[in-house]
């Protein structure tokens, strides 16, 4: 009977990955992470319980790898067009139940960005358009950039591994389960989605001794 690793419930199970989405996302591993070692069965309220002991280990590697939690390479508008995509957004959808002094004052914005009254494609081109921050071309996630800055990948999964029975201290673990088991990934797989200084190196990652949760993350211990 399949149960929650850590308490034993056998109810409102879901699947756990013990290293996040986002930093096995920028990796090609040799296997499936899907269905084996570092995929656990836990139930909603323990998972939820350690996704907020998580949360601050993500937030301790944005503060050591210099990598933000929503990313960097974002296009930014400035407020003049941000202004003017807003007021011609509300004068499409409002503008016959909006006041006549308020519809003058988005006019007005709209002509300021504009350099001059706007033409009916100008209403249309800016009332489609998105005035929230997106990925630019040179966007990089906040795994993408922890991944490319790790030196000790082997340690890296180690640390997630042992923040989990850390933090959770799990009764009911796989017999088999390991969290100083190493990790392989093809080099040349690798090497072709990080470049040529992936630190998979040219062979494929071997064990590089007992570096703990701790020591992984430097002096101070974990959150």
């Amino acid at each position: 009977m399949t149960v929650c690793c850590v308490c034993g419930a056998a109810g409102r199970l879901t699947r756990h990955h013990v290293v996040p989405d986002c930093y096995r996302r920028p990796l090609h591993h040799d296997h499936d992470y899907h269905d084996l070692h570092d995929v656990l069965t836990v139930c909603r309220e323990c998972h939820d319980r350690y996704e907020r002991h998580a949360q601050k280990l993500r937030l301790r590697l944005c503060r050591r790898y210099g990598a933000a939690m929503d990313g960097e390479g974002f296009i930014r508008l400035g407020p003049a067009e941000t202004a003017a995509i807003k007021a011609a957004r509300a004068l499409g959808l409002y503008g016959d139940r909006i006041p006549p002094a308020r519809s003058a004052e988005l006019r007005a914005a709209i002509a300021d960005h504009l350099g001059g009254e706007p033409t009916a494609e100008d209403m249309e081109r800016l009332s489609g358009m998105v005035w929230q921050p997106r990925p630019g071309p040179d966007y990089s996630s906040h795994g993408e950039m922890v991944v490319a800055r790790v030196e000790d990948m082997q340690g890296f999964w180690r640390m997630w591994r042992r923040h989990f029975v850390e933090k959770m201290s799990p009764r009911f673990m796989p017999p088999d389960w390991n969290p100083d088991r190493e990790v392989r990934w093809s080099p040349e797989r690798c090497r072709r989605r990080r470049g040529p200084g992936c630190p998979c190196g040219a062979a494929p990652l071997a064990c590089v001794g007992p570096r703990g949760y701790n020591e992984s993350l430097g002096a101070g211990g974990g959150p």
